[in-house]
């Protein structure tokens, strides 16, 4: 599931960088992101809302941190 996203998102992340500005587009991506971030304690931690996080980390083709 999250390859499906990932790739979906990457392409679609493509095909709108070459219509829109880059920098509106991150505004947007990671705006996003954080409101999903944000909304996860109201999902009490379930499946569901780390899933929803998770999947919208792999549709912005954003990776999780994962910094030694």
């Amino acid at each position: 599931m999250m390859g499906a996203f990932d790739f979906v998102g990457t392409i679609g992340s493509g095909w709108l960088s070459d219509r829109f500005d880059n920098r509106w587009l991150l505004f947007w991506y990671y705006g996003l992101r954080g409101l999903s971030l944000l909304y996860l304690p109201f999902t009490g931690f379930t499946l569901y809302g780390l899933s929803l996080s998770r999947c919208s980390m792999a549709s912005t083709g954003s990776r999780p941190c994962h910094r030694r």
